[in-house]
């Protein structure tokens, strides 16, 4: 979970460096009529990076198992497809985060790209081979009963401290009874 964190970071570090220098680059030139197909086409590019970003993103708040954004990423919950989706960033990191020139900001690009796509990678086929083992399906049945027990304790809780509330009442009124 950690490696996978550090991956997904490394892959949104080379995906948003890439799309900041891309912005840089095309402040730089004007676009003639005539280039608007390859001005299409750079904006594809653009979105593409963009996603690389989000869904980098989205892969350390996976990682996190945060329950309020697995309600809304329920895939993400199960282990095989949680896997696809890290092996998909890591593609998406691999093709799309690439920069131009020789600059340092294009090397440090280039080993971000390669050592968070790989890492990524392995650490999406690792979860895709876990949950097709059942490994996500235990983890999912231990995790729905901690859900469960700390839904318990809550209403536990709420019933003491409704006979709290019950007693200080009863007294209150006895209170008043003896005056």
């Amino acid at each position: 979970s950690f490696l996978t964190c550090m991956c997904a970071l490394l892959c949104f570090m080379a995906n948003a460096t890439a799309l900041f220098q891309a912005t840089l680059d095309a402040e730089n030139q004007e676009v003639p009529v005539h280039q608007w197909d390859n001005y299409a086409s750079q904006s594809a590019e653009a979105y593409l990076r963009v996603s690389g970003v989000v869904c980098s993103v989205l892969v350390v708040l996976a990682e996190t198992e945060w329950d309020r954004f697995m309600q809304y990423f329920a895939f993400l919950d199960m282990w095989v497809f949680r896997g696809m989706f890290h092996v998909m960033v890591a593609a998406l990191t691999q093709t799309m985060a690439h920069a131009t020139g020789n600059s340092d900001l294009a090397r440090s690009v280039s080993l971000y790209r390669s050592i968070a796509s790989t890492g990524l990678a392995a650490c999406g086929f690792f979860y895709v081979l876990a949950g097709l083992v059942c490994i996500g399906a235990m983890r999912r049945a231990r995790r729905r009963r901690e859900v469960e027990k700390n839904k318990v304790l809550r209403e536990l809780d709420e019933v003491e401290n409704n006979i709290h509330k019950e007693e200080t009442r009863r007294l209150e009124l006895q209170h008043m009874l003896k005056d």
